[in-house]
């Protein structure tokens, strides 16, 4: 069964490795899918400053099971939404 992880405050260029240990429970297998929701600071009129997030789709490649890459820079505003398969998840023929 596929995981899902929201991540946030990471830091990284696009192309950069991230390393995901102690952040996703299981290593990971296969990924599924990326989405960044990208965090800006709203400020309305002097009255209110607040958070809202725009959804970027990214690719995201694994590296190794505990470090991937995305095709697109995050700051540690954003979030990552992951959807992967983890190597828990794989059972062997028998």
């Amino acid at each position: 069964m596929p995981r899902q992880v929201v991540l946030g405050g990471i830091s990284a260029s696009a192309g950069a490795n991230i390393d995901l240990r102690g952040k996703i429970h299981a290593p990971i297998y296969k990924i599924i899918s990326a989405v960044v929701l990208q965090g800006r600071s709203v400020n309305e009129g002097g009255t209110a400053t607040y958070d809202i997030f725009t959804m970027a789709s990214a690719t995201a490649t694994k590296v190794d099971p505990y470090t991937i890459t995305l095709n697109v820079a995050v700051t540690t505003r954003d979030l990552i939404v992951i959807t992967y398969i983890s190597t828990t998840e794989i059972v062997a023929p028998t």
